[in-house]
C-alpha cells in the first residue's frame, strides 16, 4: 500500500529550485558521459562522488541518480547512430537500431530510441512508486543457484532465437563464461588464465570488451562507404521524421508493457543490470516476432524492446538498493557509497526512519524522465547529423574517441590492446555466424554462474531434492527444457521437410 503522508512529505523536499537544477544538470551529465564508449555510469559516478560532499544529501543523491539514467540513454544515442554502445545496456540498441540508420532512418532510429529510453524510465520509476516493498521482497528471494540456471535459460533462449545454431550461441556463452574466469580467484590470491601479466589480474574490463566487439568492426567497415547513412540533404533537415519515429512507439503498446515488466525484473537480479535486461527483452521479442518482421535488419520493435528494458531496469535496481541495501550493480553500488557519505545507511531502517526521502528520490526519479526527454529533443537531433559525415574524417575520430576510452578507464595502455583484440575477435565471431550476444552475456553473468555452480554442485553432492526447495530455479528449468524439446522438434521438422 502507498504511503500517501510520506509522498506528500516527500513532493515537499523537492519543491525547491536547486533541485531541478540538480537533476538537469546530473541528467545532462549523464548523457554526454554515456555516449563516450569506455566510460561506464560507475566509473563516471564515482568520479563525480567526492563533488557531491558539500550538498545536502538529497540534492547529491538525485544529481547521482540523474547522471546515472541520462548514462543509460547517453549510450542509446550512440548505439543508434554509429554502432558504438557506450554503455553495456546499449548493445542490444545496436542489433537494429544501427540498421536503421545505415538505411537512411536514423532520424526516425534516434526519436524511436529516445521515446523509448523515456517511457521505459517513467514505467519503471512508476512501479518503484506503486509496488517498492514487494519489488524489493521478491529481490531478497533470487539466491547463486538461481542465477545459474538464469544464465542457462538465456544461454538457451538466445541460441533458439537467433538464426545461428544452438550449439555455436551456447559455444560462444562458455568463452564468454571462461573470459570472465581470468583473474584472481574470488576469497584468495591466486590467479588463473592470466599468463602472468599483471594487467589482468583484475580480469577484463567488460566495457571496452563490448566496444571492441561491436565498434571497432563497424570501423574497418566504414572505411569502404562514403558515410554511414546514404546522403539525403532533405532528410537530415526533415525534425518530422524524428517526431514520427518517436510517436510510432505507440503502435507497439505490449512490446512497451512487456519490455517494461522485464526491464524491472532483471534490475531486480543482483549482478544483472541494464545489459542482461535489454539482451533478454530483446530475445523474447524476437522469440515472438510475427510473420515479416526482421529482427537484425532494422526493425523497430527490437530497437525498443531493448531501449524499454534498459530504461526500466534503473527502477528495479533501485528498489533493491532503497529497501534492502542491496546494490544490483557497479552504478547502484556508487549511488550506495553516496548515501553512505551522508550518513544515511540504505536498508530496512532506511525505509522506516526516512520513508518521505525514499519517495521524495523517485519521484525526482520520474522528474528526470521528463526533463531527460525535454534535453533528448533540444539536442539528439542535431547530433544525427553525425551519420552523414565524410567516413575519411569520421573513422579517425572515432578511433581516437575509442582509444582515448579505453585508456581512460584504467590509465594503461594494455586497455587499448584488449580493445583493438576483441575487435579482431567481434570481427571472426560475424564472419563465422557465431553468436556475440551469448558471448556478452557470458561475461556479464560469468561471475554469478560461477558462484552459482557451486552451489548447484555442492546440492547434487549432499541432496539433489535440494534444488526443487527454490521455486525460482524449479520455474527456469521447466522453461529450459521446453525450450530444448521446442527446438528439438523444430530441427527434427526442418530435417523432415528437407529430405522430402
Amino acid at each position: 500500500m502507498l504511503d500517501l503522508n510520506a509522498i506528500i512529505r516527500g513532493l515537499e523536499l523537492i519543491a525547491r529550485p536547486e533541485l531541478f537544477l540538480a537533476v538537469a544538470c546530473g541528467m545532462l551529465i549523464g548523457i554526454i558521459i554515456g555516449g563516450i564508449p569506455g566510460i561506464t555510469s560507475s566509473l563516471s559516478l564515482a568520479i563525480m562522488l567526492p563533488m557531491t560532499a558539500s550538498l545536502t544529501p538529497l540534492t547529491a543523491i538525485m544529481f547521482l541518480m540523474s547522471a546515472y539514467s541520462g548514462s543509460l540513454v547517453g549510450g542509446g544515442i550512440m548505439a543508434v547512430l554509429v554502432n558504438m554502445p557506450g554503455t553495456p545496456g546499449a548493445v542490444a540498441a545496436t542489433f537494429d537500431g544501427y540498421p536503421m540508420t545505415c538505411r537512411g532512418d536514423y532520424n526516425e532510429a534516434l526519436g524511436l530510441q529516445i521515446c523509448a529510453s523515456f517511457l521505459g524510465g517513467l514505467w519503471g520509476w512508476l512501479l518503484l512508486l506503486l509496488f517498492i516493498k514487494p519489488m524489493a521482497q521478491f529481490s531478497q528471494l533470487i539466491c547463486t543457484l538461481d542465477m545459474f540456471f538464469l544464465a542457462i535459460f538465456i544461454f538457451v533462449l538466445i541460441g533458439v532465437s537467433q538464426e545461428t545454431s544452438l550449439i555455436r550461441s551456447i559455444f560462444s556463452g562458455i568463452i564468454g563464461l571462461l573470459l570472465t574466469s581470468i583473474g584472481t580467484v574470488p576469497g584468495t590470491e591466486l590467479t588463473r588464465g592470466t599468463f602472468g601479466i599483471s594487467e589482468l589480474d583484475k580480469g577484463l574490463p567488460i566495457v571496452l570488451c563490448i566496444v571492441g566487439l561491436f565498434a571497432l568492426p563497424e570501423v574497418f567497415n566504414l572505411i569502404l562507404r562514403e558515410s554511414i547513412a546514404p546522403h539525403d540533404g532533405r532528410q537530415s533537415y526533415e525534425m518530422k521524421r524524428f517526431f514520427a519515429g518517436g510517436l510510432s512507439i505507440l503502435r507497439h503498446k505490449w512490446t512497451v508493457f512487456k519490455s517494461g515488466c522485464i526491464g524491472i525484473i532483471v534490475g531486480l537480479l543482483p549482478s544483472a543490470g541494464a545489459a542482461v535486461a535489454s539482451l533478454l527483452s530483446y530475445s523474447i521479442a524476437k522469440r515472438a516476432a510475427k510473420p515479416g518482421q526482421k529482427f537484425g535488419k532494422g526493425e523497430p520493435d527490437g530497437l525498443i524492446a531493448a531501449e524499454i528494458a534498459n530504461s526500466a531496469s534503473s527502477g528495479g535496481a533501485m528498489a533493491s538498493l532503497f529497501v534492502l541495501g542491496i546494490p544490483g550493480s557497479g552504478s547502484a553500488a556508487v549511488i550506495f557509497a553516496g548515501f553512505l557519505m551522508h550518513g544515511i545507511t540504505p536498508g530496512t531502517g532506511m525505509f522506516k526512519s526516512h520513508s518521505p526521502l525514499i519517495y521524495a528520490l523517485i519521484i525526482s526519479g520520474l522528474l528526470s524522465m521528463i526533463i531527460m526527454g525535454v534535453l533528448a529533443l533540444l539536442f539528439a537531433f542535431h547530433i544525427s547529423r553525425i551519420v552523414l559525415v565524410p567516413s575519411a574524417i569520421l573513422v579517425p575520430l572515432l578511433i581516437v574517441l575509442m582509444t582515448v576510452g579505453a585508456f581512460s578507464f584504467r590509465h594503461q595502455t594494455f586497455d587499448v590492446l584488449i580493445l583493438l583484440c576483441f575487435g579482431g575477435v567481434g570481427y571472426l565471431l560475424r564472419r563465422f555466424e557465431f553468436s556475440i550476444v551469448s558471448l556478452i552475456i557470458g561475461l556479464f553473468l560469468g561471475k554469478e554462474f560461477e558462484k552459482g555452480l557451486l552451489a548447484f554442485s555442492t546440492a547434487l553432492s549432499e541432496n539433489p531434492f535440494d534444488i526443487f526447495a527454490h521455486p525460482i530455479s524449479v520455474v527456469l528449468i521447466i522453461l529450459i527444457s521446453l525450450l530444448l524439446t521446442f527446438n528439438f522438434f523444430k530441427h527434427s521438422h526442418h530435417i523432415s521437410n528437407s529430405r522430402t
